[in-house]
């Protein structure tokens, strides 16, 4: 069976943990600048490192400063060691996403969230990272000083060169990461285009609040018949992607131009950038992106021609975009957030009076908890954020402000302390659904899965998974590991996206269905063996920590406002004490300066709460 799976979902792990690394390199090199950087004894010193970088300049022995830096050898050596090798592992991902993305390019014949969904969103988020991790290294100013001084160092302790150097050196050193990383990605540009076309008419759907009100997506009492049935429509659990689905979307458009040829793609790059002014990179890393896109496409070449004719209408659309992003995105967000307001009071309110609606609509209470943690951090990563230049109107602050965030930050947090309670009784309830409906319907699909030998004992794997669940046993609290079952699962679905298989996949090959199947069970056993890992995946507000500074200003204006938001803002008290799980291990210290923060723009306010309650 095709490794394509196996490789992603590596890759998207290594991912996850680099682009960690290299913002923490960032934060070192920036707000912990090393003295040896700064200090004005080192200067000349510093320049000569760089001077014919990445060779090593010939009077670098003679430089003012250079004796000084060989006596702090070792301690140079201790502080770099972990940036330095954050760096070298920069380009081994990047050769690696290189190599899987060409493999993708030549051997999948389809790449989309409707036909392939565990596939494609998995090659989306590796792509999403690796230009996450290429924006957060050009954006280190040290990082050709980093490189040449730690060879220096390396030299005059081991006595020889740094192995890994030369090769590391001279891609770190680029003036343009993402200018070679379109040329890396020009086989690229007709699968991406596949994937961001399948992606339109969801995304589009996503974000039109009148679209999710009029087909009650996140409604529990449009129909009342159908109250206690299980999710089971894929756009419900489609929703809890959205935002990856826009990184993806802003990000592809940026390395591979070409998936602008994709049918629908244009219109809905125009749509995403009309979604706000600044995007995310990693922790609390904000970017101008029309202004970055724009920049890029200015300057970019197509080896296509045909591409090349209609890219010159395509360049202008980040400008274009530009001009009306405040005016589009700052109501539009408030519309949003009024709708998932209304719709988690509902829900809010009904599972506190029916606590057993929960497990069947589990899925959908995810889908409502994450767009909203989506829009309460779209809300706070804008509120100051500096307008766009290009703007053809600007906001003040105030217009930007939102009187009701609190109202929906206590929803979220409201909503996710009921699903904890009810942990056991929901793990049950998927425990129930495997073993009985998810087993019978998938055994259903077997003979379909007949015909591909290589599918038998895979497929065979997963239904006997499937069979060996105790529902009384999870109740109690017995832990299962499902991964085994899902990664099976992900190489089937991968090998049938191969241009090779004798199954493949589509609309009109007659086993989508059995597909879409395969998938809910997927997802059903997350909600088994990783229920809590799943609801902080799309609950956490604890990403708000990087910008408690518009958090404390709501905190303190929502305590003054309105006759129910003081107690709303109790929420900001619980939402402290997720703040310390921001940490992880490639930076403990960061849990280690949430611990020493003290929460003192909180506490003239406080007993504000303390009256009312």
């Amino acid at each position: 069976m095709s490794k394509i799976s196996d490789k992603l979902s590596i890759l998207r792990q290594h991912g996850r943990a680099l682009l960690h690394r290299v913002t923490h390199a960032k934060k070192v090199l920036t707000s912990q600048r090393p003295v040896y950087f700064s200090d004005k004894a080192y200067a000349r010193v510093c320049e000569a490192l760089v001077k014919r970088y990445p060779e090593t300049d010939a009077t670098l022995e003679k430089a003012p400063g250079h004796e000084l830096l060989l006596n702090k050898a070792k301690q140079i050596f201790e502080e770099l060691e972990p940036i330095y090798h954050a760096l070298v592992d920069v380009v081994e991902f990047k050769d690696h996403v290189n190599g899987v993305f060409q493999e993708s390019s030549v051997f999948l014949a389809e790449l989309s969230i409707d036909v392939n969904p565990t596939l494609t969103l998995c090659f989306l988020e590796v792509f999403t990272l690796y230009a996450q991790v290429l924006l957060t290294l050009s954006s280190i100013d040290d990082r050709r000083l980093v490189m040449a001084m730690f060879q220096r160092v390396f030299v005059h302790i081991q006595r020889q060169p740094e192995p890994l150097y030369a090769r590391t050196a001279a891609y770190v050193g680029l003036e343009s990461h993402i200018k070679v990383a379109q040329e890396d990605l020009k086989n690229l540009g007709n699968l991406m285009a596949r994937a961001l076309s399948s992606l339109q008419m969801t995304y589009l759907k996503m974000r039109t609040y009148t679209s999710l009100r009029k087909e009650g997506t996140l409604s529990l009492t449009l129909k009342p018949e159908q109250m206690a049935y299980p999710v089971v429509d894929k756009f419900r659990h489609q929703l809890c992607h959205a935002e990856n689905i826009y990184l993806s979307i802003m990000y592809a458009a940026l390395l591979v131009p070409e998936c602008l040829a994709g049918p629908g793609v244009p219109e809905l790059l125009k749509f995403a950038l009309s979604e706000g002014y600044v995007t995310t990179i990693s922790k609390g890393t904000v970017l101008e992106f029309h202004s970055l896109m724009d920049a890029i496409y200015d300057k970019f070449k197509s080896s296509n021609k045909q591409f090349s004719s209609a890219f010159s209408k395509h360049k202008k659309i980040p400008k274009d975009a530009l001009s009306t992003v405040v005016v589009d995105s700052v109501p539009r967000h408030k519309r949003m957030r009024i709708y998932l307001r209304q719709e988690l009071n509902s829900m809010l309110s009904l599972f506190r009076d029916t606590p057993g609606l929960l497990a069947p609509k589990f899925q959908l209470v995810l889908s409502a908890i994450s767009l909203a943690r989506e829009e309460c951090l779209w809300y706070f990563r804008h509120y100051k954020a500096p307008m766009p230049k290009g703007s053809s109107k600007k906001m003040a602050e105030e217009d930007v402000r939102d009187n009701r965030i609190t109202e929906l930050l206590y929803l979220v947090d409201q909503l996710t302390g009921l699903i904890r309670a009810n942990k056991r009784s929901i793990q049950r309830y998927y425990a129930e659904y495997m073993r009985g409906a998810d087993f019978a319907k998938l055994s259903e699909f077997k003979p379909i899965f007949a015909q591909g030998s290589v599918f038998t004992e895979a497929v065979n794997s997963i239904l006997a998974g499937l069979q060996a669940v105790d529902p009384a046993a999870v109740f109690k609290g017995k832990v299962y590991d499902f991964r085994v079952l899902r990664l099976n699962w992900a190489r089937i679905e991968a090998t049938m996206s191969t241009q090779s298989c004798p199954l493949p996949l589509g609309p009109q090959s007659g086993r989508q269905h059995a597909v879409d199947r395969f998938n809910l069970a997927a997802a059903h056993t997350r909600f088994v063996d990783e229920f809590d890992e799943v609801v902080d995946e799309f609950s956490s507000l604890r990403e708000l920590w990087w910008y408690r500074d518009a958090l404390f200003d709501a905190f303190s204006k929502g305590v003054k406002d309105g006759p129910n938001q003081p107690l709303h803002a109790g929420t900001f008290i619980r939402m402290c004490q997720q703040f310390p799980l921001i940490g992880n291990q490639f930076n403990p210290q960061e849990v280690h300066d949430v611990l020493l923060f003290h929460p003192s723009p909180l506490l003239p306010d406080l007993h504000v709460i303390g009256q009312l309650q």
